[in-house]
């Protein structure tokens, strides 16, 4: 009898075990607040404030993160049986999320590991889901629920897993090295673009009067310590001399310098700047031109790019080496997709320079962007497809191209510092980079009915497409814009 109550009085003066409903709210909170800081994150890409950097964004997605991580080491410590694959898979879990916190947290110094961070922390919500629908179903076949039907939930869920595995990571990294060509392949690319365009538009065949290999020219300037060429793309028989007409060509991603081998034709032959009476007012009317391999492509693939931040920096320095070496009576900056969105945020960073070169200066972008911020955040919108950089895992997939965060800087707020005549160009069928930024920068420039501005806007026209595809509406735009016949035109 004595042994008996002593039994009894043990029994109650043992700590009541954590329930399994209990482990599982624990381990529910800290899945939800794992997809707030996801959601957080998105929202943010999305605010208009412009005061909220990337670098602070990802900050708060990991102190969030770590919030979670305190509510999965409660759910370890309460767990009463160990020794299952349950909980195993649990602690493994715990453990990944604990490192990728940590990993997001330091990519503010290097953002590689805010890459492998964000982008497994993406692969690993949908399997603790799994875990806790495992766990929610487990816990109740004795009411009638299978093992059958959760191990099936279990399974569907780690096929989900791996499937964002390889669209998150894999997929994308893979498509990002692969769309980065070599010069060897941009060349014979632009090769046979340029091809298509003489048969189109009838010139004799480009390797006739032109060299395939641009001349390398004399002036350089440098991109971080790399020594970067400029290089001329010229007739034979009509080589570049001093007090030119030149365009200065700026390429966009996965760009080089032999993109403006399809251009240099279209320039050279249409491109020139007449009366209302078609008198040229130009002394040269043809207009010759010059590009260079922006950072992160072709003889600067190591560099990271920056998404018209440090570009910005880079084009002043070619902008300087190109004034002084050939003193041109006209320049025109004719900047693509990236490129555009680069030379616009170097015409607002320095107009000091351009206004020191005292040369006749004129800007034209085609189908750039109005921030770095604000393209992100039409990727979220365009780029839904697997195998295709895909948003939210865009988001750090792009960190590891820029090797920095995206800036602060609104090219639309600084558009009306550009005092230059800027025409602006876009495809109404851009999924790139939406046509709505190129409505902007024109309705921003109209705020200031002293500033000279054109705008051509094609309807059937892609990303990059106008100046390839509809060429005589290009070039009538152009010479239209170089008259001073500014004004918007939507074909």
């Amino acid at each position: 009898m004595r042994r008996t109550q002593t039994i009894e009085i043990n029994k109650i003066k043992q700590p009541q075990a954590p329930t399994k409903k209990s482990i599982l709210v624990l381990y529910t909170l800290q899945v939800l607040i794992e997809i707030f800081a996801v959601a957080l994150t998105i929202g943010l890409v999305y605010s208009k404030v412009g005061s909220i950097s990337a670098g602070l964004i990802t900050f708060m997605g990991g102190i969030i993160f770590a919030i979670s991580g305190t509510f999965g080491l409660a759910t370890i410590v309460s767990v009463p049986v160990k020794n299952t694959h349950s909980y195993k898979a649990h602690v493994a879990a715990f453990i990944m999320v604990l490192i990728c916190t940590i990993g997001i947290l330091v990519s503010l110094k290097s953002p590689l590991y805010g890459v492998i961070s964000y982008t497994t922390l993406f692969v690993l919500i949908p399997f603790q889901i799994g875990l806790i629908l495992f766990e929610h179903f487990h816990w109740k076949k004795m009411k009638g629920v299978s093992k059958g039907i959760s191990l099936t939930i279990f399974i569907l869920t780690i096929i989900i897993s791996l499937w964002m595995l390889l669209t998150s990571i894999i997929f994308p990294i893979l498509w990002i090295f692969i769309k980065r060509p070599s010069l060897e392949k941009s060349k014979s690319e632009n090769i046979i673009a340029t091809a298509e365009l003489d048969k189109k538009q009838g010139y004799a065949p480009f390797a006739s009067r032109w060299s395939e290999e641009p001349k390398k020219s004399p002036a350089t300037f440098k991109i971080d310590e790399n020594v970067t060429n400029i290089y001329e793309w010229a007739p034979k028989a009509d080589p570049i001399k001093k007090h030119d007409n030149l365009v200065l060509f700026v390429h966009g991603l996965n760009g080089t310098r032999y993109t403006a081998m399809r251009y240099a034709q279209i320039f050279y032959n249409n491109i020139k700047a007449t009366d209302s009476s078609n008198n040229v007012i130009n002394n040269n009317e043809k207009y010759k031109m010059l590009s260079f391999d922006m950072r992160g492509f072709g003889a600067n693939r190591d560099l990271h790019r920056t998404y018209a931040l440090k570009e910005a920096d880079d084009l002043n320095n070619a902008f300087k080496a190109v004034i002084k070496q050939y003193s041109p009576a006209h320049l025109l900056i004719y900047g693509i997709s990236n490129g555009a969105a680069s030379t616009i945020s170097f015409a607002t960073k320095y107009q000091r320079t351009i206004n020191e070169s005292k040369t006749d200066v004129r800007l034209i972008e085609e189908s750039g962007y109005t921030s770095p911020r604000a393209e992100l955040a039409a990727m979220t919108d365009q780029f839904k497809v697997p195998h295709q950089i895909t948003m939210p895992q865009a988001f750090p997939l792009y960190r590891l191209l820029t090797g920095t965060y995206w800036g602060k800087r609104d090219f639309l707020e600084e558009i009306n510092k550009v005092k230059q005549p800027l025409m602006i160009i876009h495809g109404e069928k851009d999924f790139i980079v939406p046509p709505s930024m190129g409505h902007n920068l024109w309705n921003k420039r109209q705020e200031n009915k002293s500033l000279k501005t054109s705008a051509l806007f094609m309807e059937k026209a892609g990303h990059v497409k106008v100046g390839r595809e509809f060429i005589p509406q290009f070039i009538n735009g152009i010479n239209k814009f170089l008259r001073e016949d500014y004004g918007k035109t939507t074909i």
